[in-house]
């Protein structure tokens, strides 16, 4: 994401559907169908994106940046970090309904470390200013890999209530981010 912010394209779309894993488990974007470049696109008019991973603004059809794709990945993180679908026990109108007029944002879990929970709800922010950009974002999660590592205490720990968490794979994921090719 990092890399397409740069060359200006916004996906529109984040969503773990999107999201594939290749032989040397670094992750790829895939299904760029209503994705654009940011000098031509900036308000979705009729149904574009997934409303549980949509940014309030895209939902109420509002003028839109990159930062739509910041908010996703915030509920991607999430769900990563939780091994839940966001708003599972609404229909995706009602998440919508949730997120754009309610401010509603998926729970995180207790056990949720406090700089993961920082960083995703910065991602997820109402005021697309407050979002950071995916370079700091990058260099947020390289952070946290480097100290994962320095903490082997810490995957005994943090327990999510489904079993499954991003936090084992960072250090690997951190590692495709730093060596993949475009």
């Amino acid at each position: 994401m990092k890399y397409l912010h740069s060359q200006g394209v916004l996906h529109r779309d984040l969503k773990s559907e999107n999201l594939l894993l290749d032989e040397d488990m670094c992750v790829k974007v895939a299904d760029f169908g209503i994705s654009c470049l940011e000098s031509q696109c900036g308000s979705a008019k009729g149904f574009t994106g997934t409303y549980r991973w949509m940014a309030p603004e895209m939902i109420k059809e509002k003028h839109h940046t990159k930062k739509v794709d910041v908010y996703s990945f915030g509920i991607v993180l999430w769900e990563l970090l939780t091994a839940l679908t966001p708003f599972e026990n609404m229909t995706p109108e009602q998440a919508a309904f949730a997120v754009s007029q309610k401010n509603a944002r998926p729970p995180l879990p207790s056990a949720c470390p406090m700089a993961f929970s920082h960083l995703i709800n910065r991602c997820w922010s109402s005021n697309p200013d407050k979002r950071p950009h995916f370079d700091e974002i990058v260099s947020i999660l390289e952070g946290y890999a480097e100290a994962l590592e320095q903490d082997p205490d810490f995957f005994s720990t943090y327990k999510p209530s489904t079993g499954y968490s991003i936090l084992q794979c960072l250090p690997k994921l951190t590692s495709c981010s730093r060596s993949s090719s475009f």
